[in-house]
């Protein structure tokens, strides 16, 4: 889960368990602007840095990758 979504700098990526995964934010053109390796439950990040527009986060965890469209106003 992530949220909120629009956000204005700030989102949350809930997982289920508190294994290691890997959090990555692309831009629209697929270009990896920040990768977040992580074993916390609820990692936070923050997209204060990147301009406003369209972002894509991708959570890899285990063998399941999830990606999401994030609005960032």
């Amino acid at each position: 889960m992530i949220y909120p979504n629009p956000t204005s700098g700030v989102i949350y990526v809930k997982l289920k368990d508190d294994i290691s995964h890997k959090v990555t934010v692309y831009d629209i053109s697929g270009k990896i602007l920040k990768e977040i390796y992580s074993s916390r439950i609820i990692e936070v990040i923050d997209l204060n840095e990147f301009e406003n527009g369209v972002y894509i986060v991708s959570v890899e965890n285990k063998s399941i990758i999830t990606t999401k469209k994030v609005i960032k106003k």
